[in-house]
C-alpha cells in the first residue's frame, strides 16, 4: 500500500505491504429503493448502517485500494 511514486497532491508514504486476504465487494454501487442514482452524502455512520443492512460492510483501506487498483 501507499504511494510509489511522486503524485501531485498526494502523499501516502512509506510505500508498506499489506496482506489482504479474500473478500467480496460489490460491482455496482449502492442506490436507494426505486431510485437509478448511487448514495451520496452519506456519514461514516450511515454508510456503516446501510451496509449491515444488506448484510455486509464498508471495506478495509487496502480492501478499497487492491479493488481500485484492479486486483
Amino acid at each position: 500500500m501507499g504511494q510509489s511514486g511522486p503524485e501531485p497532491g498526494r502523499d501516502e508514504q512509506p510505500v508498506h505491504l499489506v496482506r489482504v486476504d479474500g473478500f467480496c465487494m460489490d460491482r455496482t454501487e449502492m442506490t436507494r429503493s426505486g431510485e437509478a442514482t448511487p448514495w451520496v452524502g452519506l456519514s461514516f455512520a450511515e454508510a456503516t448502517a446501510a451496509c449491515a443492512e444488506r448484510g455486509g460492510r464498508l471495506p478495509t483501506e487496502a480492501e478499497w485500494e487492491k479493488a481500485a487498483r484492479g486486483g
